[in-house]
């Protein structure tokens, strides 16, 4: 008996990835003269910041036409209040691998005739057949944030992002505890 398989494996992989959380400011005493020169310094530009400095800049415009690089040296640039935490925040990715194998197999006329016995003569006709299978594997991750960001460790904070925890965690009608990995 003669005949052919062909099979083909194909592998797909796609990942998806996003972010999600939600900020919250620790404002101290907003009445007092302090917080109202602090806050009219950065509104009017006195106190330059890299966004700033960039803006001013000659052909920034048509830098920020192709490239976003205003809105990222504008969100590294501090802001009136700077003192911005995140609570709440997870990176999540979903990575979902497929693979699949299609197969065909064909084959020829089969006849083998019997000598003298015309019962046990076997023919089978030709002809093809096709099989597909599908393996699919996803793979769920999420990673949660520091109340400062990605990637930072408890003894990596600076004395005054650990205060701003120490306020936002007094100022907090109930009791929030952050985790921090």
């Amino acid at each position: 008996m003669t005949g052919s398989c062909h099979f083909k494996l194909t592998s797909v992989t796609s990942t998806t990835v996003w972010n999600c959380g939600t900020f919250r400011y620790y404002v101290p005493d907003i009445g007092s003269p302090r917080w109202t020169q602090k806050a009219t310094a950065a509104l009017f530009g006195i106190k330059p910041t890299p966004s700033l400095l960039y803006s001013v800049l000659p052909w920034s415009w048509l830098v920020d036409w192709f490239a976003n690089v205003g809105d990222i040296l504008d969100n590294m640039s501090s802001n009136a209040v700077d003192n911005e935490t995140l609570t709440n925040a997870y990176s999540m990715r979903t990575v979902e691998d497929l693979e699949t194998v299609d197969i065909r197999v064909s084959w020829d006329d089969y006849d083998q005739p019997s000598s003298g016995f015309p019962e046990l003569a076997v023919f089978i006709p030709g002809g093809s057949d096709t099989y597909s299978a599908s393996f699919r594997k996803t793979n769920k991750l999420r990673y949660q944030a520091s109340p400062f960001g990605f990637g930072l460790k408890f003894g990596d904070f600076t004395r005054r992002q650990l205060a701003i925890l120490a306020a936002l965690s007094t100022h907090h009608k109930g009791r929030r505890y952050y985790t921090i990995y």
